[in-house]
């Protein structure tokens, strides 16, 4: 739970989120959300988490807990979106992250699809694999829309994680950024 509550933090503040910059808004509604959005940026900000943390339950160790650097760069977003298109499925499956195989879910336009991953990190949908999630979106869209639709899979495709709270598999991934950071 510490994790997953860090890496959401850590995302927060590393892409100053309009969520956190709104909240910061409410309370000091005299400056802008360019102004916060900016700040936030520029800030040195370190999560830490009181408690030992468990390494072999994919836990981030203490030296990597949520240090986000000073924003060098005009574009953070940059950084993490190279690191993301870099991550499979079948890497997020091989460190336990989640497990496979797995019912994977979307209600889309009033209509439930519903597919399943596999320990290779392949999608089926309608008896079909797709060798990334976001291929599998792809189809899975077009079957109720009628034509090809891009789709980022890792943001279509829900689960259900061991809580029974339902997660778009981009949280898993995010996890599995978070873990890699720190090593």
């Amino acid at each position: 739970m510490d994790r997953q509550v860090n890496a959401v933090l850590r995302q927060l503040v590393t892409t100053a989120d309009r969520g956190l910059v709104r909240l910061i808004r409410r309370n000091e509604p005299k400056l802008t959300a360019r102004e916060i959005g900016e700040s936030i940026l520029r800030h040195d900000i370190q999560i830490d988490a009181p408690q030992a943390w468990n390494v072999a339950k994919n836990s981030l160790p203490p030296q990597s807990v949520a240090t986000v650097p000073r924003a060098v760069k005009k574009n953070p977003k940059r950084d993490t979106n190279r690191q993301e298109s870099r991550v499979k499925l079948s890497d997020v499956i091989k460190a336990g992250i989640i497990a496979a195989p797995m019912a994977l879910f979307r209600k889309y336009k009033g209509k439930v699809l519903q597919a399943t991953m596999h320990k290779d990190g392949t999608v089926e949908f309608l008896g079909e694999r797709f060798s990334t999630c976001s291929r599998a979106g792809d189809k899975a869209r077009s079957t109720v829309t009628g034509r090809q639709m891009a789709t980022n899979g890792w943001k279509f495709w829900q689960y259900t994680d061991a809580t029974g709270k339902k997660r778009e598999l981009d949280y898993a991934r995010e996890i599995y950024l978070a873990n890699a950071r720190s090593t």
